[in-house]
């Protein structure tokens, strides 16, 4: 069962290496995204450049 439920600012920062992104890294394994917090996380690497 999750322990955690990660929302994209969560995983944002955690890809950008800002403040708090080890916190989010320790709950990622034991975590959960929904769809749509995914979807926003995956437009702002677009809008980065990321393929």
């Amino acid at each position: 069962m999750p322990e955690s439920v990660i929302d994209a600012s969560a995983l944002l920062a955690l890809l950008n290496s800002e403040k708090g992104a080890d916190v989010v890294a320790e709950a990622l394994p034991q975590g959960v995204i929904s769809a749509v917090n995914l979807s926003e996380v995956i437009a702002k690497l677009c809008e980065a450049g990321m393929p």
